[in-house]
């Protein structure tokens, strides 16, 4: 059983790598500086009030997609224990779901933030 959930896992982080390392240098030639990104709003650190408002939107997004069904407590757990920038980064995968609607976009944006919790 471990042996699958690992096989599982080595594509979804070995597409979570290409998206960082996407982003990164297209955020570098956008930039036109190889030195300065522009700053998002995600990568900021979180007041407790933002912080509550953002998990508030995860939840609700990953909740829509299950259904309305609520999620695990472990799940819950680790959203409210995780790394300011990690929480950061799946509130902007959120964005992107609810964005791009029912597509292999959002559908790669939730095995993104599935990896990014499971990992966390």
């Amino acid at each position: 059983m471990a042996k699958r959930v690992k096989c599982a896992l080595i594509p979804l982080l070995l597409v979570l790598l290409f998206v960082v390392v996407f982003e990164s240098i297209s955020t570098i030639f956008a930039s036109g500086h190889a030195g300065v990104r522009p700053t998002s709003p995600h990568q900021e650190q979180f007041s407790p009030e933002n912080e509550s408002r953002e998990l508030n939107k995860i939840v609700g997004v990953l909740e829509g997609l299950s259904g309305n069904e609520p999620l695990p407590e472990e799940v819950i757990r680790k959203l409210k224990n995780m790394k300011s920038k990690d929480l950061g980064t799946v509130s902007a995968l959120c964005d992107r779901i609810t964005e791009a609607g029912d597509s292999a976009r959002a559908d790669v944006a939730f095995m993104l933030i599935m990896a990014t919790i499971f990992v966390s």
